[in-house]
């Protein structure tokens, strides 16, 4: 039983390690002036595009900033069942294909955009 808890704690503080890596990997600012085939841009801070920076016609490149990329929240959409509404979903994520999948409420923050 030992070996196991300690298997489990050194896995544990191994992810924790690793997160933090990753997030300590997304530069404050990010300055381009040429595209070099990038799918995704990010900065925690700010993306600044020089005159003159260029992605060619057909690629698709994500662009995008933001104070914590690991702390993203589910949405959580409850809109009244007495009046009409309009909601309104962008998603980030691909792969969004049918009604099912889009009726979700499983996305979070860094996947869709919404408006009701």
């Amino acid at each position: 039983m030992k070996g196991h808890l300690y298997y489990a704690t050194i896995f544990f503080c191994l992810s924790i390690l690793s997160l933090n890596t990753a997030y300590a990997q997304v530069p404050q600012d990010t300055v381009l002036d040429t595209y070099t085939g990038q799918t995704e841009i990010t900065a925690k801070r700010r993306v600044t595009l020089k005159s003159g920076f260029r992605i060619p016609a057909g690629k698709k490149v994500r662009i995008y900033t933001g104070a914590s990329f690991g702390k993203w929240v589910t949405i959580s959409s409850k809109p009244s069942t007495d009046q009409n509404y309009i909601l309104t979903r962008i998603f980030k994520k691909p792969g969004i294909k049918d009604d099912a999948a889009a009726s979700s409420n499983a996305y979070n923050t860094g996947e869709v955009n919404q408006s009701i």
